[in-house]
């Protein structure tokens, strides 16, 4: 069922059994989950069904640090980011769980077995497509006609999937139609309250545009607000604790990332790229070429995925429309000794190191709500720079040992300052998730560490990124999190 936050009567309370603050991938997944479990659900969306400018405006804020774009760079109405996502999903690696020691930070206290039996699910709701294997040998080894750019012990290849599902729409229907679940509309929860020791949370307060306000009681919480949000709001959430819910520690809005993107070179081979890297025929399917695991321990590597972009056409004469002299192509057809050159754009897609100084902290200024707005300071380490240089160098020299064709690298500075570099608007890890509360803010089963009814869904609870978009990873959790709801 759906409802108008306006239609409830001001100052009222509404009860619940498990109140979701959000309706993203995340909210909307634990929502669809709990659907005929006895439990009555509340969903509280801060948006409508569309797109409006106003509600928009409530993601205004500040940018110190590297540039930023803040409110564009997420949606709020129902579906959240979902509404505007490129769909990539791929899972996280084994090596994204168990960290890599080379990288600070790194690690999550659980292992990708833990998330396992629900990545399967978490597939078919981003996706819809069949469940064949992410791995790149399943692949290779299959019918379906791929072959690998790329034969060396020092990069692979690994597959993503590709077919956005926009959650509004998709799964508007099963939450309207489902019994024991509503779903606030213009719903903008302002408010975390506990009891008197802040172990244990009574109600959200909700505020909506035209002024009206309610509160919402439950015995169970999800903030699925995404990863500046979720920050946000247990940072203005001050009652009982002057820092804000579960920062004793000083970690909540800390250890901000994003993940590092970058058009960085242009490719010149001798052959064609096999297809599964453009697209191609597999339109719902696109491989990247990645360091090996070794590879990454021996050059000291982040998760690192390289993405090939269109082809562009070359010859003998230097016609290259113009993005290579002349001299260059020349040199490149003298050392390949085969007939026309095939060039092609190639994009840099790598983990940030999990840094405290980046960070969400709060303004004095506020929103037409009365919440404070957040200023987001992001900024990468030496450690991170350092890592894309080598990056590029393995991939660089490893076409040139195997006689596959040269690369120039278009991005002035890689390596060395933030200039060539923009986001792939993935807010990730300022509620991390940790074992330790004087590391994290949350556990691994999500729940914030010292409240023993409130969670949180999405990826701020990640304590490092690998290269994979994070969505599929968001939806896995989401699932997870219902089964303990449940």
């Amino acid at each position: 069922m759906f409802l108008a936050a306006e239609s409830v009567q001001r100052d009222s309370v509404v009860h619940a059994d498990v109140v979701i603050a959000g309706a993203g991938a995340a909210g909307i997944t634990i929502a669809r989950a709990l659907r005929g479990s006895g439990l009555h659900t509340v969903v509280l969306e801060g948006g409508g069904f569309d797109y409006d400018a106003a509600s928009q405006a409530l993601y205004t804020g500040t940018v110190s640090g590297s540039p930023y774009e803040l409110e564009d760079s997420r949606l709020r109405y129902f579906g959240g980011t979902t509404n505007h996502w490129g769909g990539w999903v791929r899972p996280l690696d084994d090596a994204d769980f168990d960290g890599r020691a080379w990288v600070p930070g790194t690690g999550w206290p659980i292992s990708r077995s833990d998330l396992d039996p629900y990545y399967g699910s978490a597939f078919r709701m981003t996706s819809q497509l069949d469940d064949h294997p992410f791995g790149w040998e399943s692949w290779l080894e299959g019918d379906r006609d791929v072959e690998a750019l790329v034969d060396s012990p020092l990069l692979t290849g690994a597959m993503y999937r590709i077919s956005p599902v926009r959650f509004g729409q998709a799964y508007r229907d099963e939450l309207r139609d489902a019994p024991d679940v509503e779903v606030y509309l213009g719903a903008n929860v302002v408010n975390i309250g506990t009891d008197r020791t802040g172990s244990h949370a009574t109600g959200l307060d909700v505020r909506t545009l035209k002024g009206a306000g309610f509160h919402v009681a439950a015995d169970r919480f999800v903030c699925a607000l995404g990863g500046i949000d979720n920050a946000r709001l247990l940072l203005a959430s001050r009652a009982v604790e002057p820092g804000g819910l579960g920062n004793s520690n000083d970690l909540v809005g800390r250890y901000f990332m994003d993940h590092i993107e970058a058009a960085v070179a242009t490719l010149v081979l001798a052959d064609p790229v096999p297809n599964v890297y453009l697209g191609g025929r597999f339109d719902l399917a696109r491989a990247g070429v990645v360091p090996t695991e070794a590879a990454a321990e021996q050059h000291r590597l982040a998760g690192t995925a390289f993405i090939i972009g269109e082809p562009r056409v070359a010859s003998r004469r230097g016609a290259l429309d113009g993005t290579v002299p002349d001299a260059v192509v020349k040199g490149v057809l003298g050392s390949l000794e085969r007939g026309d050159p095939h060039t092609y754009s190639l994009e840099i897609r790598a983990e940030p190191e999990p840094n405290p100084q980046s960070r969400i902290t709060l303004n004095d200024g506020t929103d037409a709500l009365g919440m404070p707005t957040v200023d987001v300071h992001r900024v990468l380490t030496d450690g991170d720079h350092q890592r894309l240089k080598r990056a590029m160098e393995l991939f660089a020299s490893e076409l040139g040992r195997l006689g596959l064709g040269w690369m120039r690298i278009d991005a002035d500075g890689l390596g060395d300052h933030d200039g060539p570099l923009y986001y792939g608007f993935h807010h990730m890890g300022t509620t991390r998730m940790s074992d330790d509360p004087s590391t994290g803010v949350v556990d691994r089963r999500c729940r914030v560490h010292g409240i023993d009814n409130l969670w949180i869904a999405g990826s701020s609870v990640f304590p490092s990124v690998g290269f994979a978009n994070p969505t599929l990873t968001i939806v896995a959790l989401a699932l997870r999190i219902a089964d303990d709801l449940r």
